[in-house]
């Protein structure tokens, strides 16, 4: 089972790369992790996340920096080839989201 859940805000607005019906969304959230640092403080992991086709246009037109959402993804890990080079990406494919909070 590859199912990936998280609550975040959006730490930059969302890139968009491709064309029709290859057409990707991609950015980062600020997720809390569930537990503080030994200093008391609560840090954060910064998971990169892609939306695709329709989606990527939904995510265009609807986030923003700030943005605080629910998201339902599974994990993978994409095999870029980069000036003969070979680079892995490790992201999370959003299925679906849903707003947390009202728009500021």
């Amino acid at each position: 089972m590859n199912s990936c859940n998280f609550i975040g805000r959006l730490v930059e607005d969302p890139k968009q790369y491709g064309e029709g019906d290859n057409v990707v969304s991609t950015f980062k959230l600020a997720v809390n992790r569930a537990y503080t640092n030994s200093e008391g403080e609560r840090e954060a992991d910064f998971p990169r996340f892609v939306a695709k086709g329709k989606l990527s246009h939904l995510t265009q037109k609807s986030l923003s920096k700030g943005t605080m959402i629910g998201v339902e993804s599974h994990f993978q890990t994409r095999k870029v080839e980069v000036d003969g080079e070979t680079k892995y990406y490790e992201e999370f494919v959003i299925e679906r989201y849903t707003f947390v909070e009202k728009k500021r």
